[in-house]
C-alpha cells in the first residue's frame, strides 16, 4: 500500500465567561508558554557527518496525557529549519531528517536527494507539529547510502511549551 496518510490534530483552548464586560462575553484562556530552541543533536546548530548515522538529539516533556488542549504540558513547534550543504555529490544518497515521539511514533520524515535548505513557519495556534508529554526525538540518518565525510548538515526549531 503506498500514498501519503494524512494525519489531522484537532486543538483547543478554554474560554470562561467574563461577567465583567458589557455585554458579557467569553473569552480565551491565557496560555502559559516557555520558548524553547532546540539545535540539533547535543544541541549544536550543525554537524560535520562522519561515515555512519548522526547523533539524535531528544526533548523530554512531562505532565498529564489526559489534557490535550492548549495551555497543558505540551511542545508546539512553530519554526523549523533544515539544510544539507557540502562539497559532495550525493550520487544516490538520500539523507532525512526525522521527527519521532516516544507515544505518538513518527510525526515526519525529511528528505534530501540533493544539496538544499527547508524552512517551515507556524505560530503557536498553528503549529508544524504539537506533541503532549513523551520524549521527541530528532536527527540526522540516511535513507540510502552512507553519510560522506564532506558533508555538513543543520538543524534547527523553535518552539513553545506550557
Amino acid at each position: 500500500m503506498s500514498g501519503e496518510q494524512k494525519v489531522e490534530k484537532l486543538l483547543t483552548t478554554r474560554q470562561f465567561l467574563d461577567k465583567q464586560r458589557n455585554p458579557w462575553e467569553y473569552v480565551e484562556e491565557e496560555l502559559p508558554t516557555t520558548t524553547v530552541k532546540l539545535k540539533g543533536a547535543a544541541r549544536r546548530a550543525s554537524a560535520r557527518a562522519p561515515r555512519g548515522t548522526a547523533a539524535e538529539g531528544s526533548y523530554r516533556i512531562v505532565g498529564s496525557h489526559y489534557d490535550k488542549s492548549l495551555g497543558t504540558y505540551s511542545l508546539r513547534i512553530t519554526r523549523l529549519s533544515l539544510a544539507v550543504m557540502g562539497s559532495t555529490n550525493f550520487q544516490g544518497t538520500v539523507y532525512q531528517f526525522h521527527i519521532r515521539h516516544s507515544r505518538e511514533g513518527t510525526l515526519d520524515v525529511i528528505p534530501f536527494g540533493e544539496q538544499g535548505r527547508v524552512r517551515e513557519y507556524g505560530d503557536p495556534r498553528r503549529p508544524l507539529y504539537a506533541v503532549g508529554p513523551g520524549t521527541l526525538l530528532y536527527g540526522w540518518d540516511t535513507f540510502k547510502g552512507e553519510f560522506g565525510t564532506q558533508l555538513t548538515v543543520a538543524a534547527t526549531m523553535e518552539g513553545v511549551v506550557g
